[in-house]
């Protein structure tokens, strides 16, 4: 695999947006904007709504907890992370709030 410099992406884990999880398990959005256990698709579609280039990889669970949301996120940006996450909650709760209307 090839190597890419840190400078060029960000690493997301679905704990830094989820609202079950407290500050000190890892979440990084206010409670307000947080979600409740983000998915694999829903933080792919939020990243392509967004115009984000990223790649998803299977396995690679958050360090500080393991076996919940096996995979992370490789956003490839020069963007600050808490902006990506906040982008990424914000967006995903909109598109819940698609579905639930629509219904």
């Amino acid at each position: 695999m090839r190597r890419i410099s840190k400078d060029h992406y960000r690493v997301i884990y679905p704990q830094y947006i989820d609202s079950r999880i407290s500050r000190q398990e890892g979440r990084r959005v206010p409670k307000s904007t947080a979600v409740s256990h983000p998915k694999e698709t829903e933080l792919r579609s939020a990243a392509e709504g967004l115009g984000m280039r990223f790649e998803i990889q299977p396995g690679k669970s958050y360090p500080r907890a393991k076996g919940y949301g096996a995979f992370r996120m490789l956003v490839f940006t020069a963007e600050p992370k808490s902006k990506i996450i906040e982008k990424l909650a914000k967006r995903i709760g909109q598109d819940r709030g698609k579905i639930q209307r629509a219904e």
